[in-house]
């Protein structure tokens, strides 16, 4: 038996439509969700269901890209994805939250991630391929290199300032101890976060680009937690996020119109 055959596989739910568009945005937060649909013009738009999800997507406009969230965690987001995935989706930018591991990344800071350091549960699962094997450099998992450059370039064009390097993917929020943010920080890790390195091997498992944009939501860089969900600098870079996102979304919409 094949070591990466599995006996329930992801299949597009057949009352949905065929997708439209080729790209779509997994949202972590519902809050953001509610904004980024606003923005791209999906208000109007009857979302597809996926148990707490919502896949927003104009089955009248061919180059309309898919919106899709709210998730918390690798596990749930590795299974929303894979269902883009089965829908027809190839390329996946994620926007979510990270809270800081690195002393000059603070609050309200953007990160686009260079790799991450799997410490959840799902990444182990989708590293058994040679495409995925391929994606993992010193026990990073990596992004789209293609995408990633795409996302960087625009942010410069917008003047918008982000940081990139690697991030740590944690799914027990609750044992980020002093001992465990040490480990990361001495491999230089930014920031951590719950979903990215499951999504980056679910991408390197299935062949499409997956990249991801992060606001920086909090610090626990001096073993201390330190908050802003509500501060004026985290609401401003994820409004500049949700720009940039869709910016790209419009170069990717009209590379597929070509």
């Amino acid at each position: 038996m094949k070591q990466d055959s599995a006996v329930i596989k992801p299949a597009n739910p057949g009352h949905w439509p065929s997708c439209p568009n080729r790209t779509a945005v997994m949202v972590s937060s519902p809050a953001d969700m509610k904004d980024i649909v606003r923005r791209a013009g999906l208000s109007g738009v009857h979302p597809q269901v996926f148990m707490n999800s919502r896949m927003y997507c104009d089955p009248d406009s061919p180059s309309t890209t898919c919106i899709a969230g709210p998730f918390t965690g690798a596990p749930y987001a590795a299974m929303l994805m894979e269902v883009l995935i089965a829908w027809g989706v190839e390329r996946i930018i994620l926007f979510g939250w990270c809270g800081s591991v690195c002393g000059d990344i603070g609050i309200g800071d953007m990160i686009i991630p260079t790799s991450a350091f799997p410490g959840d549960g799902t990444s182990p699962h989708y590293c058994i391929s040679k495409d995925a094997g391929d994606a993992v450099e010193n026990r990073r998992i990596l992004p789209s290199e293609r995408l990633n450059a795409q996302i960087i370039s625009k942010c410069r064009q917008m003047n918008l300032s982000c940081r990139n390097g690697p991030i740590w993917t944690m799914d027990a929020i609750f044992r980020e101890t002093p001992e465990i943010i040490s480990e990361y920080q001495d491999k230089g890790a930014l920031a951590v976060e719950m979903e990215a390195a499951a999504l980056f091997a679910v991408g390197a498992y299935r062949c499409i680009e997956v990249s991801a944009v992060l606001a920086v939501s909090d610090e626990v860089h001096s073993f201390s937690w330190k908050t802003g969900f509500g501060s004026n600098p985290f609401k401003e870079t994820r409004k500049n996020a949700i720009e940039l996102i869709l910016a790209v979304t419009r170069e990717l919409e009209q590379e597929c119109a070509t």
